[in-house]
C-alpha cells in the first residue's frame, strides 16, 4: 500500500500539540458489514499543526510508506530521498503508533526495510496505524494512516446446539462449548434466497453442556421461509471522531460454523373443522408399593411394603382440518403427526393419567394443535388450543 504525505511544515523550534483532524478513508459497504468481510481499504494522510502555528508547504514527495497485514503483525517499509535528508530539510521518521501507543520507534532513520511489528498485544478486530515524520526534532506530519486488524482466533466454531422455530422468530441455543474457543460469538443469519446475512447476538464461548441463558433470539423474520444460519467469531471496533476515528463501528469477522438452514412456521393457526376425544380403554393396575419412612418426631418408623390399585385411560384422537396445512405435519400435544392431509388419528395416554379410583363419567381434555416444518427444530405456527369433552 503506498502512501505519500500531504504537504505541511510547522516553522521554529516551537513546542506544539497536535490537533489530528481524521477522515478514514475508504468507506465499507453495507452488504460487507454485514458478512464480516471487510476489505481494508485506502487512507489519507492527515494534516498536523496547531493553528497559531504559521505552516509551509511539505514536498509531495519527501516520503514513500508502505504498511501492509502479515497475520497478527504488521510489515512498514519506508524512505525518504536523500536530497531531503541534508541540510536545509533534515526530514527524518519518528514512532508508529497503533491505536495511538507506541509500537515502534524509528527516530532518526531516513530508511525502513520491512521491519515486523508484532500486534499481539491488541484485541481481536480493526486498529489504527500512522508514523511520525519529523524535520530534526519536530514532528510536522503524520505520515501514514490505515486501518490494521489483528485476528488471535484462528480455530473454526466446533459445538452442536437446539433451534426452536416459529412464524416469526427463532430461538438457539447452543451446547458442547469448546473452551479454547475463547471471544464473542454471533448469530448471523440471512433469507436463503438472500446474499445479505444478518448478525444479531452476543455470546461468550465457555466449556458447557447447555447454557439456556445464553441463547442467541432472532424476531421480526418473515414467516413460511427458508433461512440460512451460522456462527462467527467477531469483534466490534469504533473509532471515536475525537481520537483517530470517523464515529463509525467496523466489524472484524473471524471464523464461520455453518449451522442449519430452517424453514419458519405458517402465520396461521391450522382451521380446524373438528376435534374428537374418545376414551378407549380403562386399564386396571396393581401396583407394590416399596414404602417410605415416617417421622413421629422422635423417630422414623417404616411403613411398607403395601399394594395400591389404580387405573390409567387411552384416547382417542380424532382431528379434521378446513383444508391441508401445507407443511410436514401437525403437532398435537407434544406428537408429530406426519402427512400433509385433512383428517389425522392417534392416541394419548395423558398426564396425569393416575386414578385410584375408577375414572368417572365426565372427563376433559386440552388439545393443542400447530403445523410444523420439521420435527428436528418445529417451524411451527401460531397454536390451535381447545379444551374437549371425553366420550
Amino acid at each position: 500500500m503506498k502512501r505519500k504525505i500531504m504537504k505541511h511544515l510547522v516553522l521554529g523550534s516551537l513546542v506544539f500539540a497536535i490537533a489530528i483532524c481524521l477522515s478514514l478513508f475508504g468507506s465499507v459497504n453495507a452488504k460487507e458489514l454485514a458478512s464480516g468481510n471487510v476489505k481494508l481499504k485506502g487512507s489519507k494522510s492527515i494534516k498536523a499543526g496547531a493553528k497559531d502555528v504559521t505552516k509551509a508547504d511539505v514536498p509531495s514527495d519527501v516520503a514513500t510508506v508502505y504498511i501492509t497485514n502479515s497475520g497478527n503483525n504488521i510489515v512498514i517499509s519506508g524512505s525518504i530521498p536523500s536530497k531531503y535528508i541534508g541540510n536545509p530539510n533534515y526530514y527524518n521518521f519518528g514512532i508508529l503508533f497503533v491505536d495511538g501507543v507506541q509500537v515502534a520507534d524509528f527516530t532518526g532513520t531516513t530508511a525502513i526495510s520491512k521491519q515486523t511489528v508484532s500486534l499481539n498485544n491488541f484485541d481481536t478486530g480493526y486498529h489504527t496505524a500512522f508514523l511520525q515524520l519529523r524535520q530534526n526534532t519536530t514532528v510536522v506530519d503524520l505520515l501514514y494512516k490505515t486501518k490494521v486488524y489483528v485476528n488471535k482466533i484462528t480455530a473454526k466454531p466446533s459445538y452442536n446446539g437446539v433451534f426452536n422455530v416459529y412464524s416469526t422468530n427463532f430461538n438457539y441455543y447452543p451446547y458442547d462449548l469448546v473452551s479454547n474457543q475463547a471471544g464473542p460469538l454471533y448469530m448471523e443469519y440471512k433469507p436463503s434466497k438472500s446474499s445479505a446475512w444478518y448478525r444479531t447476538g452476543k455470546m461468550v464461548a465457555n466449556q458447557i453442556k447447555l447454557k439456556l441463558d445464553q441463547g442467541f433470539n432472532m424476531s421480526g423474520l418473515k414467516s413460511d421461509t427458508v433461512y440460512n444460519t451460522r456462527i462467527r467469531y467477531g469483534s466490534y471496533v469504533t473509532y471515536p471522531t475525537d481520537y483517530l476515528g470517523d464515529g463509525k463501528t467496523y466489524f472484524f469477522g473471524g471464523p464461520v460454523l455453518n449451522t442449519t438452514t430452517i424453514k419458519t412456521g405458517k402465520a396461521k393457526k391450522p382451521k380446524i373443522k373438528s376435534v374428537k376425544v374418545k376414551a378407549i380403554k380403562i386399564k386396571y393396575h396393581k401396583h407394590r408399593v416399596a414404602g417410605h419412612y415416617y417421622w413421629t418426631g422422635y423417630h422414623y418408623v417404616w411403613i411398607g411394603p403395601y399394594t395400591e390399585r389404580y387405573y390409567t385411560c387411552k384416547y382417542k384422537v380424532t382431528i379434521k382440518l378446513k383444508k391441508k396445512p401445507g407443511t410436514k405435519g401437525i403437532w398435537v400435544n407434544g406428537k408429530y403427526l406426519k402427512g400433509n392431509k385433512k383428517t389425522y388419528k392417534t392416541t394419548f395416554t395423558p398426564y396425569p393419567n393416575y386414578f385410584t379410583k375408577k375414572p368417572p363419567k365426565k372427563l376433559k381434555y386440552k388439545v393443542t394443535i400447530k403445523s410444523y416444518q420439521s420435527k428436528d427444530y418445529g417451524g411451527f405456527s401460531p397454536a390451535y388450543s381447545k379444551t374437549k369433552k371425553v366420550k
